[in-house]
């Protein structure tokens, strides 16, 4: 067994140590007080990463863009999630497309086959191409293009960090995050997201539930997980199995971010690597802490 304090969960195979991953731990009550941590510092910046999605969505309500384009609950909850790319999901992300006269061609998120191994065997078989729409990040990427039509923002370089939309974007975010420093990385879709503490990301995540669009927000992707995530994307399993008591937002290497909306708890964890099991069990052992789940 290591020695080092800073691991937070060690895989063994036959008794024999096999991977062991550092991480950190944030929780906090609605009073934003400490009810539990480890190896938690408020000097170490995390990269958002796509736990920024349902933040970059609220931005998108506040453009007038869900309104003026007709869209609804089952579009609201795709743009917030990392979806897996079903044939389902594809055609809601056609049709907010459709709705705000868009061709996929102007999605800068790359072009990709689904995560969902039985879409991506079934387009290989139909000799189908990789596309943007497939990619696990076109909702975002679609509820961004259409922001820029509702404020008649060029839609070309929509994804550049000084775009006015990524502006108001990062301002918006760090506002309910209630953190003063813009530190920003490029996610693996290409668009800016920020690095900040996991408490700022506990306390953004409590500020956008009390806000009108981050309830309208929450309130779609509880109704809709399998649209928001899809098979096998953990976020999408904590909501089904907590039946909408916790909302969950996995980001990529490690990250994931949950809000009890009955108590106002809110947990963030980052562990330092991209093992999805390896964050499913850190995190049911945290939720287990919290008395969140038996």
């Amino acid at each position: 067994m290591h020695k080092n304090n800073n691991i937070i969960i060690e895989i063994n195979r036959n008794g024999i140590l096999e991977k062991a991953y550092i991480g950190s731990v944030i929780a906090i009550d609605k009073n934003r007080n400490k009810i539990l941590d480890f190896n938690y510092s408020n000097k170490q910046n995390i990269i958002f990463r796509s736990m920024q999605k349902p933040f970059q969505t609220y931005s998108f309500l506040l453009s007038g863009a869900y309104e003026q384009f007709n869209l609804n609950e089952k579009h609201l909850a795709i743009i917030s999630g990392s979806h897996a790319g079903t044939l389902s999901q594809a055609n809601l992300i056609k049709e907010i497309l459709s709705k705000a006269k868009l061709k996929i061609s102007e999605l800068k998120c790359p072009k990709t086959y689904p995560l969902d191994i039985s879409t991506k065997n079934l387009l290989i078989k139909r000799n189908q191409k990789i596309s943007a729409i497939y990619n696990n990040c076109s909702g975002k990427h679609v509820g961004m293009l259409c922001a820029c039509k509702s404020y008649n923002y060029p839609t070309e370089n929509y994804i550049s960090l000084n775009h006015p939309l990524q502006r108001k974007i990062s301002m918006q975010t760090l506002n309910l995050c209630e953190f003063n420093e813009e530190i920003t990385a490029i996610d693996g879709c290409g668009v800016p997201v920020l690095a900040l503490p996991l408490k700022n990301m506990a306390i953004g995540l409590q500020n956008f539930y009390q806000t009108k669009e981050g309830k309208k927000i929450i309130s779609a992707i509880i109704k809709y997980p399998m649209i928001y995530g899809g098979k096998n994307r953990f976020d999408t399993e904590i909501i089904k199995l907590t039946k909408g008591k916790i909302f969950a937002k996995v980001g990529a290497a490690g990250l994931i971010g949950m809000l009890n909306l009955e108590t106002l708890e809110t947990l963030i964890i980052k562990i330092f690597a991209d093992d999805h099991s390896a964050r499913a069990e850190v995190s049911i052992n945290f939720m287990k802490k919290l008395n969140w789940i038996n």
